[in-house]
Parts: structure tokens; C-alpha cells; sequence
């Protein structure tokens, strides 16, 4: 009897060996065909200035094909390096119809490098995952929440195109945010502690190269553009730039790291203020300031001597500054301003009070469209209803699909449930996020899913007052969710020092 069950575990073991490889090879069949129409496509249409950028792009595929993270990191690091505005030729979160983009192909081509990137490296990985014996899919609740978000994207699609919704502009509006769910997928399963330290790292290192990029654009520059400049870099660049600065304050409030990687980041401080302050973006500067407040206040759990004299002065300081500021209209004052126009009704200058009155009525609009569809939404492609008609700023394409305010977006296109999920997943990476740094031991760990929960508050802050859903901030908000991940904290190991268990003592 026991021979005859051992036959039998010994047979269905080799069915499953062969059912995996045979998986693995229909995944590898379907890589070489995705990359022969690459090759095809690139050879028929691509310039000779695209030539460094296909090398790069085919050697993040050759490392992705050798080891399936060496995809994960270049992902990361291609896709967080460029800008609309002031690297327009960088190509990687760019569309092969982009026609500024080194890797421009053809205008029928709405599909980015990093989106391409991204499939192949799943692909490699699944193939990988199949044709290893004993090879498991790990998961936790975060990405349950992101799948389940992703499926009503998925559904938003269905539901505009089906109702004769413009397929090309529901690609433009939705897409990216199908990026989000194999990014955080990818990196749970093939990062430990120690390569999702490096994978932030990584993509705080692109973040600066991105900064660098801006501060020679802006050096670049006529003395007389420059005196008109307004605005600088992509509307989420300024978020971004964030990171450095929040992690700097984590890493010395908490003396995390190393004393070098502080004082390094300190340095990096200085190029990225400089083009911070001339992005003068309203919506980064108030999620920074959610953000250095989240920071402070998890100092409670975390030293709480520490956080009884800091809190206070900072609040002072914010206070002293605010008021000190409160009708300058010069850059020094421009963080006093973007915390006035939430405080006040009234904008310090005439263009942000005409930009505020746009937002009422353009939120108006996406509460009426809301009230008429409630249920599954009007889907990707179709234009928000309008009982207001708003300003023409008919030089943004896509004016009539897409308003400022990205969460009330996300139930205009994907209806009541893919609202719901999307506040259940923010939510969920902010509640692990806030557990695991609690329960941490190690102050670096602990610094680091601090940075990915203000990460995910400032995300929130943009997304609900700007366009939020594009592919660069879906790969940075995929880290920050790994940052958060339980798994991640699971899989981490612990340090014992005395100096690591003294902010615990203290926070009873």
C-alpha cells in the first residue's frame, strides 16, 4: 500500500515537472515572438539617433533574460531617470510615438519602452518560476488589494470601450495604471531585505539624475525665460524630488544607515532644492509638508524623548514661518503659499486663483458625472459629463478625459468598486507600512517603510489635485509598497544591539 502511494506521488510529480516546463516553454515561444516584432518594428522604422537607446533598452532585456531582477532594477532606474518637459528625449517612459523621444518608431505606436520592459521581465520571471522544481508564488494582502484595484481598471476599460468609447485615448488615460499590479508583483518575489534596500537606493538614485537633468535645463535657459519661468519639469517630477528630501530627514532623525550614506544624501539635497523651488508646484509642497509631519509624528512609537522636543520646535518654526510669509509672492515664500491656498479660499496671485476656480468647476463636473453613473462609472475613453463648460486648455489633448482631481477620476472610469479599492489599497500599504515600522528593530528598516508610507500619503496628496496616474509614479508607488510590505518585514532579519532596542523602551 505504502509502495503503491509512494508510486503514485512519484507520478504526479513528474506530471507537474513536465506541466511546468511546458508552461515555461509556451512563455519563453511567446518572449521570442514579442522580441522578433521588436526587432521588426525597430529595423523598419527606426532613426539612427535612436541607436544608444535600443542598445539599452535590448541590454535590460538580455539582464532581465539572465536574471529576472536586473529587469525589476532597470525598470526602476530607466523609467523614474526622465521628463516631459525637461529631458523630453529620454525615451524610456515615453511613447514610440513620441516624436521628440530617441526611440521614437512610429505615431501608431501608444506603448512606452518601460511598459515593454516590464512584460518581458513578468515573462522571463513566470518562465523562470514554471520550469523551477519547487518554484512558489509569493503574495500577501497588499497585492491581493492591488489585483483586485487592477481588475476594476481592467473592467473600466470594457465598460467605455464597449460604449463606443475612443480606444486611443482609453489606452492614454488607463494603461499605466495596469503597471502598478506585476511592478509590486516582481519585486516581492524577487527581492529580500537587502535588494529592496538596493532597489530604493536605486530608485532615489534616478530621482537625482532626473534633478540633474532639470538643473541643466534650467541653466540652459535665457536670462529672460528664466525671469518668466513659472514651472519647471513634469507635474509629478516635484514628488519625486520629495523622496530625497524626506529620506535625508528620516535617515538623521533616526540615524539610520551608514554615517556616509546621511551625509551623501545631505548632498544631494542641495542640486534638488535648487530645481524644487523652481518647479513651484503647490500640490508637491503641501505633500511634503503631510509628509515631514507623518515623519515627526512617528517619532511617538519610535523615540519618543526625541519626538517631545522635536514636534514642538517644528511647529513653531512652520508656524513662525507661515505667518512670516503669508503674502510674500517671492520664491522664499512659495511653501507659506501653497499651505495658504489650502487654508485660505484666495490664491496670492491672480493665476492661482483663476487655476483654483477652474478645479471648482472642473469638480463640479466630475461630481455630476459621478451622480450619473455611480455604479460601473463611464469607463476609460469617453469624456466626463460637462453642466459647467470649462476654460478651453484645448493645448492638453486630453483636457475632456482626464480633470485634476485623480481620485474622484478613478470612480468617473472604473465605477464605485475601483474607487472603493483604490482607497482600500492606499490604506492597506499605509496600515502594514505603519506596523512594520513600529514593530521594527532595526532602525533602517524602519526608516525605510517610513519613507514608503509618506511616499503613499504623497501620492494621495498629488493624485487628488493633479494628474497622478501615469507609469513613473506606478513604478515608484509599486517600491513604496514593497517599502510598507509585511512580506518584506517577514522575511527580514532582526537585529538584537541594545542601541536598536532603546527608541522601543522609550516608546512605552
Amino acid at each position: 500500500m505504502t509502495s503503491r502511494a509512494g508510486e503514485l506521488s512519484a507520478r504526479s510529480s513528474v506530471l507537474r515537472v513536465r506541466r511546468q516546463r511546458a508552461i515555461a516553454t509556451g512563455l519563453g515561444a511567446v518572449v521570442i515572438f514579442f522580441l522578433g516584432v521588436m526587432a521588426l518594428v525597430f529595423a523598419n522604422f527606426g532613426s539612427q539617433g535612436s541607436g544608444i537607446a535600443l542598445l539599452v533598452l535590448l541590454g535590460a532585456i538580455g539582464a532581465a533574460a539572465l536574471r529576472p531582477i536586473a529587469g525589476v532594477f532597470a525598470i526602476v532606474f530607466l523609467g523614474l531617470m526622465g521628463d516631459g518637459e525637461t529631458s523630453a528625449w529620454f525615451p524610456f517612459a515615453k511613447n514610440l510615438s513620441s516624436k521628440e523621444s530617441l526611440l521614437y518608431v512610429s505615431d501608431g505606436l501608444p506603448l512606452s519602452p518601460l511598459e515593454i520592459l516590464v512584460v518581458i521581465t513578468v515573462l522571463l520571471w513566470l518562465i523562470e518560476l514554471f520550469s523551477t522544481p519547487g518554484g512558489r508564488l509569493v503574495k500577501d494582502s497588499l497585492l491581493t488589494a492591488t489585483a483586485a484595484f487592477t481588475g476594476f481598471v481592467v473592467l473600466g476599460f470594457v465598460v467605455g470601450i464597449a460604449g463606443g468609447g475612443d480606444i486611443r485615448v482609453a489606452l492614454f488615460e488607463g494603461r499605466a495604471m495596469l503597471v502598478l499590479f506585476p511592478m509590486y508583483l516582481l519585486i516581492i518575489n524577487l527581492c529580500d531585505r537587502r535588494a529592496l534596500r538596493a532597489l530604493a537606493w536605486t530608485a532615489i538614485a534616478a530621482i537625482f539624475v532626473n534633478a540633474l537633468f532639470a538643473l541643466l535645463y534650467l541653466r540652459q535657459l535665457s536670462p529672460q525665460k528664466l525671469e518668466g519661468l513659472e514651472a519647471l519639469g513634469d507635474h509629478t517630477a516635484a514628488t519625486h524630488w520629495n523622496m530625497i528630501i524626506v529620506l535625508t530627514l528620516v535617515l538623521f532623525l533616526y540615524r539610520a544607515g551608514s554615517r556616509s550614506s546621511r551625509f551623501v544624501m545631505l548632498g544631494l539635497c542641495v542640486p534638488t532644492l535648487i530645481v524644487y523651488s523652481a518647479a513651484q508646484r503647490r500640490s508637491a509642497v503641501i505633500g511634503l509638508v503631510v509628509a515631514l509631519g507623518i515623519v515627526v509624528l512617528a517619532l511617538w512609537w519610535r523615540d519618543r524623548a526625541k519626538f517631545l522636543v522635536i514636534a514642538p520646535v517644528l511647529l513653531l518654526l512652520g508656524v513662525g514661518y507661515t505667518a512670516a510669509f503669508w503674502n510674500s509672492t517671492s520664491s522664499a515664500g512659495f511653501p507659506a503659499q501653497a499651505v495658504k491656498s489650502v487654508i485660505s479660499s484666495t490664491g496670492p496671485t491672480e493665476k492661482d486663483r483663476s487655476s483654483d476656480q477652474y478645479r471648482d468647476m472642473e469638480n463640479f463636473d466630475i461630481n455630476y458625472t459621478i451622480r450619473s453613473a455611480p455604479v460601473l462609472g463611464i469607463g476609460f475613453g469617453q469624456k466626463f459629463y460637462r453642466p459647467i463648460p470649462l476654460p478651453d486648455i484645448s493645448f492638453f489633448e486630453f483636457y475632456e478625459y482626464i480633470p485634476h482631481n485623480s481620485i474622484l477620476w478613478v470612480w468617473i472610469k472604473t465605477g464605485f468598486g475601483g474607487f472603493l479599492s483604490m482607497l482600500m489599497m492606499l490604506g492597506l500599504a499605509v496600515r502594514v507600512g505603519a506596523r512594520n515600522l513600529v514593530n521594527a528593530r532595526d532602525d533602517t528598516d524602519a526608516a525605510f517603510a517610513l519613507v514608503g508610507v509618506a511616499f503613499v500619503f504623497m501620492f494621495a496628496v498629488f493624485a487628488y489635485v493633479d494628474i497622478a496616474w501615469n507609469s513613473q509614479n506606478m513604478v515608484l508607488l509599486a517600491v513604496a509598497f514593497a517599502l510598507c510590505s509585511s512580506k518584506v518585514a517577514r522575511t527580514a532579519p532582526r537585529a538584537a544591539s541594545a542601541s536598536v532596542e532603546r527608541p522601543l523602551t522609550k516608546a512605552r
